[in-house]
């Protein structure tokens, strides 16, 4: 048996609690491309690029929204080694 066997073997036990790691992942990588995405759109950027102001709040809060991301994965990390 190899180890690959052993992680299908394993994956097909607990499909429950791999689906909720996966969707968690997904789900924040998805969040922060999104507002990644309108950070940098054209329209937006044009915006942004009058106010030195709103490009303030927009780093802080692409910071913030970072920080939230990891730890929320961090979190998730922790409860699925349990």
């Amino acid at each position: 048996m190899t180890v690959f066997d052993l992680v299908k073997k394993n994956m097909r036990k607990n499909i429950s609690r791999y689906s909720l790691y996966f969707f968690s992942m997904i789900f924040s990588i998805i969040v922060y491309y999104v507002f990644a995405t309108l950070q940098y759109d054209q329209s937006i950027s044009k915006v942004i690029g009058e106010e030195l102001r709103l490009q303030g709040i927009f780093n802080a809060s692409n910071y913030v929204l970072l920080t939230f991301i990891v730890v929320f994965i961090w979190y998730t990390n922790s409860f699925f080694i349990r």
